[in-house]
Order: C-alpha cells, then structure tokens, then sequence
C-alpha cells in the first residue's frame, strides 16, 4: 500500500525532470546550447543584417528574434543574381524531438522546401501580390514538424526550385523542442524566450495527474475500509462474545430472518454452545465456544461391531438431559 501512495511522488518526480523546453536557434547567433550555426549555402548568396548594402529588403528589427535576419533571391535570370537558377539553402543540426521555422514575408513570392536529415518535410508557396512588397507579416511560422524521434536532426531550407519562379526568403529564426532532463543548468537568454510557459504548463499537467491519483486511490482505500468494517459488523452480530469462527472466511452467514429462497420463511440464528446444560448446537453449527468442546459426536451412531474405530471416552460422550 505504501508503494501505491509514493507512486504519485515518483511520477511527479520524473515528469518534472523530463520537462519539454524550446529552443530558439538565431539566423546569425545560432543555437545557445550546441553552439551550432545555420550553414547558408552558397554563402555570398544570402544578405545579412550586418552587411546588408545589396539587400532586396529592409524590415523593421525591432521586430525579428535578436533583431537580425538573413535573406536570399532566387531566380533564373543571371542579370539579377550571381547564381542563376540554384536553390539557395539553409542547414542547421538540433537535438530535438520537434522544430519550427519563423520567415519574415512581403507581398514578393515565396517558394520553400523543407528537408529532415535529407527527406522532404514539407513546403510554403506564396505567389506574389500586386501591393507594395515592403510590407511585412513578422515572424510567421512557416514550417512545424510536431513529431520527431527525440535524437539528432539535420534541418535544410530551401529557397526556389530549378526552372521556378522568382522567390524571396527572409529567415529570422529555428526553434526546436527537446527534453529538458539533459540541459545545462544556465541557459543563455536567446535560447529561453519560450521556456518557462512550456514548463508551466507541463508542471501544471503533472500536479493535476497526481492530484487526481491521490484522490483515486485515498477514495479506494476509504471505500475498502468501509466496506472491510461493514462485513465485520454483519459477522459480529451472529459471534456471541468468547466465540470463535469454525467455518472459511470466504463464506458468511446469511442475515437472520432472511429465507433462502422466495416465499420460504426465514429461520434465525442457531444458537451458540455454551457450559451450563444448555442445548448443543446442531451438526451445521458455525461456531463452537472457546472453552467448550462440542457434546455433538457424529460417530456415537457407528456399529460397535467396527471395533477399529475408537469409541469416544466418556468425558466425551453427550449426557442425558435430566
């Protein structure tokens, strides 16, 4: 039993320490944890905030994680770019069992293709709009894969497709999911932004899963004591005081007055042999006094012809009622 009450304290324990937090992976700072760095490729293909001279747009950093980004034009026409018709990509390696990829989008097309660990995940195709191209949507999520195995991955970004159309990509930032029982204890602020309500909520769902199993199981404990108290009650009342009980414990006597079958009429107790020149109980009695020896003998009938059966002594042998 009290391996059942520590159960909760146990699980309790270990969903805590197993808590998911997010990580954020910057375009230019990289993963606060690994230290790793989003490889762009091929390098002088992607504009920066730091170096942005030849930028095909300028958005608002008060707006992007770290206030930086990197961003990359495809097209097929080489008098607009030094690498006509290339897929531009972005690769980045987590340890995590989900990741999120956060664009900055314009009215400008957008064509991108995502690969785990060299599988195409998935795409985000946005045809271009015929209203100003300098207005931005921040920070939109435009890829999420929820269900990883909880190892090391290989993330790549793809801008445009050989032969397609013209395409922008504007990356501000990578955020993955992993199990917080291997972090580091400090973790630098970059990469905490979206902890501490992730762990809330899982250390909220913890304490509701315990407090539901203590109720379960202290409510099961109430109602088998009560009920263990009960069948006692219903036994104490056929025990006269002194009596022990001659019959299995799994069987128990009927309720007195209660006939075996409808329309039989109830019969009550048998009465308990006591010392005093009271009447014996009969062969089906369920009880013998303490300190008393039944006078009932089933073999005083047996032919005293069978003479290898022991006849009782006579101390033992009933007496006659006077």
């Amino acid at each position: 039993m009290f391996f059942f009450f520590c159960l909760p304290f146990f699980f309790f324990f270990f969903t805590a320490q197993a808590a998911l937090v997010n990580v954020t992976i910057d375009d230019s700072a990289g993963d606060p944890l690994s230290g790793a760095r989003v490889a762009y490729t091929p390098p002088d293909a992607w504009n920066s905030q730091n170096e942005c001279q030849d930028c095909a747009v300028h958005p608002d950093v008060a707006q992007l994680e770290a206030g930086t980004w990197h961003e990359s034009t495809f097209s097929v026409d080489s008098a607009t770019t030094k690498y006509p018709d290339v897929p531009l990509t972005a690769s980045v390696s987590f340890n995590g069992s989900a990741v999120y990829v956060f664009c900055a989008l314009t009215n400008a097309a957008s064509d991108m293709s995502f690969y785990i660990d060299g599988v195409v995940a998935g795409t985000f195709v946005q045809p271009a709009l015929a209203s100003d191209s300098a207005t931005f949507n921040y920070r939109v999520p435009v890829f999420a894969s929820a269900r990883l195995p909880a190892r090391q991955h290989t993330l790549t970004i793809q801008n445009g497709l050989q032969g397609g159309p013209r395409a922008l990509l504007v990356l501000d930032s990578i955020v993955y999911t992993r199990d917080d029982s291997t972090q580091p204890s400090a973790l630098p602020a970059a990469g905490a932004g979206a902890t501490p309500k992730l762990r809330d909520a899982n250390v909220a769902a913890a304490v509701v899963i315990v407090l539901v199993f203590v109720a379960f199981s202290g409510g099961l404990a109430i109602f088998l004591l009560r009920r263990r108290r009960r069948r006692r009650a219903v036994y104490a009342q056929y025990m006269p005081e002194g009596a022990v009980r001659a019959f299995p414990t799994f069987l128990g006597p009927a309720r007195p007055g209660t006939p075996a079958h409808p329309g039989t009429p109830g019969l009550a107790p048998p009465q308990p042999a006591y010392a005093g020149g009271r009447p014996a109980p009969p062969s089906t009695s369920w009880w013998v006094g303490r300190d008393q020896k039944s006078s009932y003998r089933p073999y005083d009938d047996l032919d005293q012809a069978q003479g290898r059966l022991q006849r009782p002594q006579g101390w033992e042998r009933p007496t006659a009622q006077v």
